[in-house]
């Protein structure tokens, strides 16, 4: 139903914007500023790659408002984008390549697609419901573990330094139970690394909708079961989420909702 039309326009937006970040990453040009703290930077790159997928979208899809973390904007119960335009900033500014423009549509609760751009490798994941997840055009599929000692997890550390300690205890209980915890600084990517397989599992707090809104669905659509930490359908605005195969998905939950003891 959304394939033609919003694939065309949703990839055009963050391919673009994706370009303009990858010349400011080679040239070093970043122009970088402090937000709530010293670990919230916004760049040039973030604004410039807003203006250009701006522009894309509403010359593409003139009646669906964008809600974006340098943008502004209000959601609404009809169609509207969540854009981020650069999904780890703080990556951007120190040379590490883990970073993306990810874009979801959504309407009222419910996403429709997702497309996140890595500009560095030039990696490009797109889903629409219910027609799977694709990476550069080819099917993905998330891990089959059933274990989670045999599991690679990920996660992130919440803006809110006051999260920081309950956070750390629940990364040590489930150190302990699978292979390892990465930080990859990106929501959205780490949602595409469920995707397609490379990461067995993804849990994080403290996010904003434009975190979370391309990467869900692509994760979702790979075969991913994507909640909140209780293991309720995935709410884009309470900001939690838990995105692993189904093997493994109900015992990252547990150790998140009994990580108090």
């Amino acid at each position: 139903m959304y394939t033609n039309t919003f694939e065309r326009g949703m990839r055009a937006a963050v391919l673009a914007a994706g370009e303009r970040i990858r010349e400011l990453f080679l040239s070093k040009d970043l122009d970088i500023h402090e937000k709530s703290g010293p670990g919230d930077l916004v760049t040039r790159a973030d604004f410039e790659a807003t203006e250009i997928a701006l522009d894309l979208l509403k010359s593409y899809f003139p009646e669906i408002p964008v809600i974006g973390e340098e943008s502004g904007g209000k959601p609404t119960e009809d169609k509207c984008f969540y854009l981020d335009p650069l999904d780890g900033t703080l990556n951007f500014v120190h040379g590490y390549p883990n970073f993306a423009v990810s874009l979801g549509l959504w309407k009222g609760t419910k996403p429709l697609a997702g497309i996140v751009y890595n500009p560095i490798s030039r990696s490009l994941y797109f889903a629409n419901l219910d027609q799977g997840a694709f990476k550069n055009g080819s099917p993905i599929r998330c891990s089959s573990k059933a274990s989670l000692e045999s599991s690679l997890l990920a996660t992130g550390w919440p803006y809110d330094l006051s999260m920081t300690e309950h956070n750390a205890r629940r990364i040590k209980k489930l150190r302990n139970l699978c292979q390892d915890v990465r930080n990859l600084g990106s929501a959205a990517l780490s949602l595409c690394y469920v995707a397609e397989g490379i990461l067995d599992g993804y849990f994080e707090e403290g996010l904003d909708t434009w975190d979370l809104a391309g990467g869900a669905i692509i994760a979702q659509e790979a075969g991913a079961v994507v909640s909140d930490f209780e293991e309720n359908i995935f709410d884009l605005k309470k900001g939690e989420i838990i995105a692993a195969g189904k093997g493994i998905h109900h015992m990252i939950a547990e150790v998140i909702r009994n990580d108090h003891s």
